[in-house]
C-alpha cells in the first residue's frame, strides 16, 4: 500500500523545478507556465542560453527560499489542514483506485508529500515525492495528491501487467495516455464527490478524449482501453 507523509521543505520545491522543466512535454511553453502566477515584478529575470545554466540555478534557489522565508507559518497552516482532509479521504481513494486497477498487488512505498509554491506539480518515482498547492483550497490539493496517486499507480500497473510496453513507458504517447485516463478518472461520480472539481484534459489531449471516453463509457475497463491505445 501506499502510504503518504507531509512535509515542508523548499529544498524540494527547487529540484522540483528543474524535475518538472526537464520532463517538459506540455504544448505551452513553460517558462510562462510555471510563473504565471507570479507577479511580473516579482519573477526571476532568467535568461534561456545555453550559457545561464548556474544562473538560473541560482535565481530559484533565492527565490525559492525567499518565498518560504515569507510564507513558512501560512503554508504550515494549511499543510496541516490538508494533511487532516487527506488522512479522512485516503481510505476512500484507494478503494475506488483498487476498483480501477483491478485489486492489483499495490507496491508497498511511502511517498512524501510537499506544498509547493508553483503552480505545477510533480510525482517523483525515484526519491518517492509528490507536491501539491497548498493556496488553492483543500479540495483543490486532495485533487492533485489524487492524481498524482493515480499517475503512479497506472505506471506500475502497466510496468507489472504490460511487459511490451515497458521500452516505451516514459514516451509521450504513454504519459498523453495517461493525463486523459486520470481526466476520465477523475470525473466518475464518486472520485468527483471527494473534491468537487471537475478535470480537463490538456488542449493537446482533447481529440484523444473523444477517443478514449468512447470506449471507457462502454465497459470501464482499463486493460481493454490499454490494449486499444497503447497496445499490448
Amino acid at each position: 500500500k501506499i502510504k503518504i507523509k507531509f512535509c515542508i521543505s523548499p529544498i524540494y520545491d527547487i529540484q522540483g523545478y528543474f524535475m518538472i522543466k526537464n520532463s517538459w512535454m506540455n504544448s505551452t511553453d513553460f517558462y510562462t507556465s510555471i510563473f504565471s502566477k507570479f507577479p511580473k515584478n516579482e519573477r526571476p529575470q532568467i535568461k534561456t542560453d545555453s550559457n545561464s545554466k548556474q544562473s538560473e540555478q541560482t535565481l530559484i534557489r533565492d527565490f525559492t527560499r525567499n518565498k518560504y522565508k515569507i510564507n513558512r507559518p501560512i503554508i504550515l497552516q494549511k499543510m496541516k489542514k490538508i494533511e487532516n482532509a487527506w488522512k479522512k479521504k485516503n481510505e476512500k481513494i484507494f478503494k475506488l483506485a483498487d476498483n480501477i486497477f483491478n485489486d492489483y498487488k499495490v507496491i508497498n512505498k511511502t511517498y512524501t508529500a510537499f506544498p509547493s509554491i508553483w503552480p505545477i506539480y510533480l510525482r517523483n518515482t525515484n526519491s518517492n515525492q509528490i507536491s501539491f498547492p497548498y493556496n488553492k483550497g483543500t479540495k483543490h490539493a486532495i485533487f492533485v495528491l489524487s492524481h498524482e496517486i493515480l499517475h503512479i499507480l497506472f505506471y506500475d500497473y502497466v510496468y507489472k501487467k504490460f511487459k511490451k510496453l515497458r521500452p516505451t513507458i516514459a514516451s509521450e504517447a504513454v504519459w498523453s495516455f495517461s493525463e486523459v485516463l486520470n481526466v476520465l478518472i477523475q470525473n466518475e461520480k464518486k472520485w468527483f464527490q471527494l473534491t468537487g472539481l471537475r478535470a480537463r484534459p490538456y488542449p493537446q489531449h482533447k481529440e484523444l478524449y473523444k477517443k478514449m471516453s468512447a470506449i471507457w463509457k462502454k465497459n470501464h475497463n482499463i486493460d481493454d482501453l490499454i490494449t486499444k491505445f497503447l497496445g499490448e
